[in-house]
């Protein structure tokens, strides 16, 4: 799913709309890219005793679920977004 301009144009956003449900919303994104590199950095640094204990496919998938921060975080925000929503029926 592509990225919208903002937390209020979502799916989830109109869906709520339409049901007359109250939502707060949270931008968590930078905070998603911030978690992601620092999990890659432990998985990079961790890589060898991952091995060591035959756990290298869980390393590597570790690594690859990171990718999204090789581009860097402005192109990262450019393209993903994460939302917490609160919602009050």
């Amino acid at each position: 799913m592509d990225k919208t301009a903002n937390e209020d144009t979502t799916a989830f956003a109109e869906a709520m709309r339409v049901i007359g449900w109250e939502y707060e919303v949270k931008d968590i994104s930078e905070d998603s890219y911030d978690m992601l590199m620092n999990k890659r950095k432990v998985a990079l640094a961790y890589k060898d005793r991952f091995e060591g204990e035959d756990n290298g496919t869980w390393g590597d998938m570790l690594i690859e679920q990171t990718d999204y921060v090789l581009q860097g975080k402005e192109e990262y925000l450019k393209h993903l977004a994460r939302y917490i929503y609160v919602c009050r029926k």
